[in-house]
């Protein structure tokens, strides 16, 4: 139960983050990037999904392992940004692309998903880990 709650909980930084930039510098008439409750749903989504397709299988894999928080972290970074940084590609052999947004983006699903990956590993995982008791009771 701990994992789905880690899981449900673990994108919601990112989402508030883009969700406050939204409220502070709305785009009328461009749907969710006017709405910053719209905002904070879509990028938990974004992150559901790529949790789902990157993350799942990667945490099925380390679940009988004792991982190190780096290891989620470097996970949360791979799952979020590779999916932007193929459209990003996509958007810049057409000639769409920016370097501000590119940059804004990889800065904003980079530092998500490493923090992503943290809360993950804090809630569902953080207790499994073995601590010395020598320390604690000397």
């Amino acid at each position: 139960m701990r994992t789905l709650g880690a899981f449900v909980v673990a994108p919601f930084p990112a989402a508030l983050i883009q969700s406050v930039v939204v409220g502070l510098a709305p785009k009328t008439g461009t749907g969710i990037f006017e709405h910053p409750a719209s905002m904070f749903v879509g990028i938990c989504l974004y992150f559901y999904i790529f949790g789902l397709l990157f993350g799942l299988p990667a945490w099925l894999v380390l679940r009988r392992r004792s991982a190190a928080l780096r290891v989620y972290v470097l996970l949360g970074l791979i799952a979020a940004v590779t999916p932007i940084a193929a459209a990003l590609l996509v958007m810049a052999l057409r000639g769409q692309g920016s370097a501000s947004i590119a940059i804004y983006d990889l800065m904003l699903f980079g530092l998500g998903g490493m923090i992503a990956g943290a809360v993950f590993w804090r809630i569902a995982l953080h207790e499994k880990q073995s601590t010395d008791l020598r320390g604690t009771f000397s």
